[in-house]
């Protein structure tokens, strides 16, 4: 990573902590505290009058010591009743408005049947039985109801000190994360971290971070609610937070807003953990000592422990550990992630893979790392280490088991030998580089519109480009290599850098090669074509050809340079590219059919209906986006 790009880092790191909810929060009460006021109102408080007293008793209200409940502006007696007071407590003005607390359940704002120990509770704000109110803060708005307790702690970070493994189960170092960390901060400061200066920064921002979030109060910020639910214990629930039927939420923070509310609900965990906008952690779903990233969803029994699950997430049922997933990671069913670095995200975990097996009589401290968009299939077994950094968008197919290894060709099919191959063990698989786009490009637009689609994180800039720069260098290398191959029948990673412990056919490497070439030259005429739009000249202006030998900082079209050096044929080009966005929206089509005529034999022609291929959603996509581009060319033709 350059300088520049360390600065824009730490800026970005730096920019979220000053626009932290939480320390934005802590801040207030620390300069109320000091100032003598109320903590949840600001004001200036006055002890109750002795008429006062008399109503509150007269409608079941007691206290050891009347003179340590104080009041803020407004205050009346009415809607108190039937609670208990002990120690300090603090009291807003409550008008019996009714506050919706479930879908078309509401009572008056007000105290009902709670005990209130050493507590503030704000204008507006709704206490109905809640067994405990103890060191806590309730907003003004705010609702708790039949809630078994709310308190504070001694000392709390709100989860704010949470240091993950770096993708390693029994790594002694750990990462330390802030609550506002982005997918996109993650996987800078992965590559970043190691740089010692830049590292010195990073924890002297992160130390005073940690400083600031500490608190004894847990605190229900506005508009929050609570409700049905069990201990809430020196945790932090942002404003238009939903709490429903929880069991525990334990030194934790819960961001949220109106626009991007975060619900916790039906016997859901959460313990020592962070949780962002709009994420949804329910159906006795666990979380320990994590991050659950902005609109991610835990469900379904889902174990997610000592991890960073990025923006857009969906884990149910299975187990994520001592792992740090980018964002759009999806692991619907039983499944088990773990010591997993996978930053780029984008990828699938099929029920029953086991991408984890590194206790097979070796240290707990084994690991993988992932490349964008890898896809484990049904019931696979990945054994560590293994690293498919440079292999984005593969798929390791249903039941395959994977032996300890390092994968360099991107868009590849790992699956079990289609043939004998003479001379090679049966341990290892067969791979098929650049397959994904040969025969499942119906996959790679499905997979990047699902993933727009899906996406709403307000605080993550995510990039959906399958064919980004990274990738197409990747694949220059895994071309490179191919071509250098000597000819023979079949090939392992002896032969081939990069194959790791698999074995390609003649066939197969003919077939990538082929595949690697078109694709390279397809986004070299798509950054073309942009260059020319950006620009605003047309395909025959001598100024077009200039555009070609010009030197930018944009390293998308740099690259693209170098792929057409010594091409000066414009319109030529622009040609081209509508061919090969042809054959790809082709391609794409095929895809679908094979796959609906595969089902058809299968059920001998009584298959359940499907969605025919010319009227399937991602097909129609890409036919139109074809038009488009066709339109776009003629206009830079004209």
């Amino acid at each position: 990573m350059t300088p520049n790009t360390t600065h824009r880092l730490l800026e970005s790191i730096r920019l979220a902590m000053e626009q932290s909810e939480l320390l934005n929060t802590l801040a207030s009460v620390h300069a109320w505290a000091e100032e003598g006021v109320s903590l949840v109102l600001g004001v200036a408080t006055r002890r109750l009058t002795d008429e006062e007293i008399e109503r509150l008793s007269a409608q079941g209200n007691r206290s050891a010591d009347w003179s340590l409940v104080e009041v803020g502006p407004g205050f009346t007696t009415d809607h108190i009743s039937g609670n208990r007071f002990l120690g300090r407590v603090v009291l807003g003005a409550f008008s019996g408005t009714p506050a919706e607390y479930d879908a078309g359940v509401a009572l008056p704002t007000g105290l009902y049947d709670s005990t209130l120990r050493n507590c503030e509770i704000g204008d507006e704000a709704l206490v109905h039985r809640v067994g405990l109110v103890s060191g806590a803060l309730v907003a003004s708005h705010a609702t708790v109801v039949q809630t078994d307790s709310l308190c504070g702690g001694t000392e709390t970070f709100y989860g704010c000190d949470l240091a993950l493994p770096p993708g390693v189960e029994a790594c002694r170092e750990r990462l330390g994360v802030f609550a506002e960390m982005n997918s996109t901060m993650l996987a800078e400061l992965l590559v970043q971290i190691d740089d010692e200066d830049f590292r010195v920064d990073y924890e002297s921002l992160l130390e005073q971070y940690v400083v600031e979030s500490t608190g004894t109060w847990t605190i229900v910020d506005e508009g929050a609610v609570v409700h049905d639910s069990g201990r809430i214990v020196a945790s932090y629930i942002g404003r238009a937070a939903a709490l429903r039927g929880v069991t525990i939420v334990e030194n934790s923070c819960v961001i949220s807003d109106e626009e991007q509310p975060t619900w916790i609900s039906d016997a859901a965990c959460l313990h020592g953990s962070i949780v962002q906008w709009g994420a949804s952690i329910t159906t006795q779903a666990i979380v320990q000592d994590s991050v659950i990233g902005e609109y991610a969803t835990i469900e379904h029994n889902a174990l997610i422990r000592e991890s960073f699950v990025g923006a857009n997430c969906h884990i149910g049922q299975g187990e994520v550990t001592a792992s740090l997933l980018g964002p759009c990671v999806a692991a619907h069913h039983q499944s088990l992630v773990i010591a997993t670095t996978w930053p780029t995200g984008r990828g699938n975990i099929a029920s029953g893979a086991q991408v984890g097996s590194n206790h097979t009589g070796r240290a707990a401290d084994q690991a993988i790392r992932c490349g964008e968009g890898l896809f484990f299939g049904l019931g696979s077994l990945v054994k560590f280490p293994a690293d498919f950094t440079a292999a984005p968008h593969s798929v390791i197919a249903a039941g395959v088991t994977t032996l300890p290894q390092r994968v360099e060709f991107p868009f590849s099919l790992i699956n079990t030998p289609s043939e004998v191959f003479a001379n090679t063990s049966p341990a290892l698989n067969e791979i098929s580089p650049a397959w994904v786009l040969s025969h499942s490009l119906y996959q790679i637009r499905r997979n990047d519109e699902k993933h727009r689609q899906q996406h709403q994180a307000r605080h993550d800039n995510l990039d959906f480009e399958t064919f980004s720069t990274g990738t197409i260098r990747l694949m220059q290398v895994a071309l490179e290599r191919l071509e250098a191959a000597t000819d023979q029948p079949v090939y392992s990673g002896d032969d081939i850098t990069g194959l790791g412990k698999n074995v390609m056919s003649r066939k197969s490497l003919g077939n990538a090669v082929e595949t690697y070439r078109f694709f390279i030259n397809w986004y070299a005429l798509c950054r073309l074509k942009q260059r020319l739009e950006l620009l605003g000249v047309a395909a025959n202006s001598p100024q077009a050809n200039d555009c070609l030998q010009e030197h930018t900082d944009d390293v998308d079209w740099t690259l693209a340079q170098q792929i057409l050096d010594g091409r000066a044929d414009i319109p030529g080009m622009l040609e081209e590219l509508r061919a090969g966005e042809r054959t790809i929206t082709e391609s794409i089509k095929e895809s679908k059919t094979r796959d609906d005529q595969r089902v058809n034999r299968i059920f001998d022609g009584s298959a359940p209906p499907t969605t025919p291929a010319d009227d399937d959603a991602f097909v129609r996509l890409s036919r139109n986006a074809f038009d488009r581009l066709s339109q776009e060319i003629d206009a830079l033709l004209e």
